[in-house]
């Protein structure tokens, strides 16, 4: 199939599209029905040459060329997608219901597109272990941004645009979990030891004498590799990052309307960022720990005016590892005993 009778701009019509009542419509979407995708294409082809754009009929003729072409088309059928919505839209009938047709063309497309996919996979057949051979990792990853754009362009393009974004991410999922396939692990080479260096034994006992300090440094170093794993982002990071690549390339292309569009959004984010929103995993274990202590932590706080506690913000804020070591209790709070357990507070509390 070619892709070339989609390619932007397309011919601007009065009344652009297929009529309900025209007999190639039905007999395209027969085609279909029965199974017959590329007769259904082929024909649908041949509207197209005639420069009637329709959404059913386009979205007939992309599947038409994934039934012919498999996966490696997919990225063509994504990107022919997102400039058709992005710069024709105006161009694509019909003009009756116009948002609607779009949004179920769209999602029958993503639907169909995704359960072939599963079925492939499902049968491991020739067809899936020759998209394993001869697809790159590289490839897979343009897919999945192309993805990214396209979802960022239907949002903001079609009414409930969602609907068909939550396919394309489920789409998005599919490839994720196939460019894994493609992965391959590094086997270790074996190897002798050379003369002089100490065995695995030898090197265990070697550690135990390791200095403080440097102990120190290696936890530290894994506490900051640990912390990394919650910077995980949510939903809500996700859409930020395919926005900001949305403002970029609509900067890039020139399009500056759209642009301050999409970067009145992204202010507003920023404006309002919450980082639990954006990055959760982040705080996970700080929420736990203080809903522990609570009773400890808000006793603590009646020293907030006491030198004691302004000398350990002021080493806080120079080192942070030399504030977690340094021994609070040494310090005196205004003639109080120090915060130095969780049932510290509930004692003081009684006390007082």
């Amino acid at each position: 199939m070619d892709l070339e009778l989609l390619k932007s701009p397309l011919e601007m019509k009065e009344n652009p599209g297929l009529q309900t009542t025209d007999a190639r419509l039905s007999d395209v979407a027969t085609l279909v029905q029965e199974g017959d995708y590329l007769e259904a294409a082929n024909q649908s082809r041949e509207i197209l040459q005639e420069k009637i754009y329709d959404i059913r009929i386009i979205g007939y003729f992309l599947y038409g060329h994934y039934a012919e072409c498999g996966l490696p088309a997919l990225g063509e059928i994504l990107f022919c997608l997102e400039s058709l919505i992005g710069n024709d839209l105006e161009a694509i009938g019909p003009e009756r219901n116009r948002a609607k047709q779009f949004k179920n063309t769209l999602g029958w497309l993503v639907k169909i597109l995704a359960n072939n996919l599963d079925y492939e996979e499902g049968q491991r057949s020739a067809t899936y272990s020759d998209w394993q051979s001869t697809l790159s990792a590289d490839r897979v990853d343009a897919m999945m941004d192309a993805i990214d754009r396209l979802v960022v362009t239907t949002e903001m393009a079609l009414e409930d645009g969602a609907g068909v974004s939550d396919g394309l991410i489920k789409l998005k999922k599919w490839l994720s979990s196939f460019r894994d396939t493609l992965a391959v692990e590094a086997v270790p080479e074996q190897y002798e030891a050379e003369p002089g260096v100490p065995e695995e034994s030898e090197m265990a006992e070697e550690s135990v004498a390791v200095a403080p300090m440097q102990t120190r440094q290696a936890a530290r170093e894994d506490a900051e590799a640990e912390s990394v794993k919650g910077l995980e982002g949510s939903y809500h990071m996700k859409q930020l990052i395919i926005k900001l690549d949305a403002f970029d390339r609509l900067i890039t292309s020139g399009k500056l309307v759209s642009a301050a569009v999409v970067a009145d959004d992204i202010n507003s984010i920023i404006a309002n960022f919450d980082p639990r929103l954006y990055l959760p995993g982040l705080f996970v274990k700080y929420a736990m720990q203080t809903a522990s202590n609570i009773n400890s932590l808000v006793a603590c706080s009646q020293y907030r005016q006491s030198p004691a506690w302004t000398a350990l913000q002021e080493l806080y804020k120079v080192d942070i590892e030399s504030f977690v070591e340094f021994d609070s209790d040494s310090l005196d709070f205004s003639g109080e005993m120090p915060c130095s357990g969780p049932d510290h507070g509930e004692r003081h509390e009684e006390e007082y």
